[in-house]
């Protein structure tokens, strides 16, 4: 009798466990990372945001999940809150020219022109040939006319024309005159109007 309880008992318990799943695994940090950056390249920047919050939330020492928030305040105009989570990366390990890049554009937009060369000359140290690897075309040619119009704005003309030559080696202008200024403006804006193009809006 105590055999037959015992195998009665015995089968209770393993089909109890065989009736029910596993739990499923959690998401490990760079799988949300590469996840982010499947919806970000989507458009989805509210969503991504989120998955990038995911991972930053399990790792805070690394850089890459709070350039993803960056990129996604970034692309969806939250200029504060990018530049939030552009300081948190810059304070963190792997630290990429994507970070201080993006981190360049958003001090732009927010007219902090000294500060968005400071983080534009970071990313172009990182990486003299940086391209944006998530569908955007954003490049480092980006980057050079954000430094001119950085430049142009802090009155810094025979910078801006330097950055611009970068751009179009065969564009000059006396900065010095009024006029070489006014052509040299012209030239940014035909520079930022055709580099705006390309970027998917």
């Amino acid at each position: 009798m105590k055999i037959k309880n015992y195998v009665l008992m015995f089968f209770a318990i393993t089909g109890m466990s065989c009736g029910e799943d596993p739990p499923a695994d959690e998401p490990t940090y760079d799988e949300l990372i590469a996840q982010g950056w499947i919806v970000f390249v989507q458009a989805d920047y509210d969503s991504a945001f989120q998955i990038f919050d995911q991972a930053s939330a399990l790792d805070a020492s690394l850089a890459e999940a709070y350039t993803g928030k960056g990129w996604c305040g970034l692309r969806t105009d939250q200029l504060s809150s990018a530049a939030s989570d552009f300081s948190s990366a810059a304070g963190k390990n792997d630290r990429s020219a994507t970070l201080f890049a993006g981190w360049a554009f958003v001090l732009n937009a927010q007219k902090s022109y000294a500060a968005s060369n400071t983080q534009a000359d970071s990313a172009l140290a990182r990486d003299p040939d940086w391209e944006f690897e998530h569908s955007l075309p954003y490049d480092a040619e980006y980057v050079h006319l954000v430094k001119a119009q950085n430049y142009f704005a802090l009155s810094n003309y025979t910078a801006s024309l330097a950055e611009v030559q970068i751009l179009n080696g065969s564009f000059s202008a006396d900065v010095a005159t009024a006029d070489g200024r006014a052509a040299l403006s012209t030239e940014i804006e035909r520079l930022r109007t055709t580099l705006a193009k390309q970027v998917i809006r």
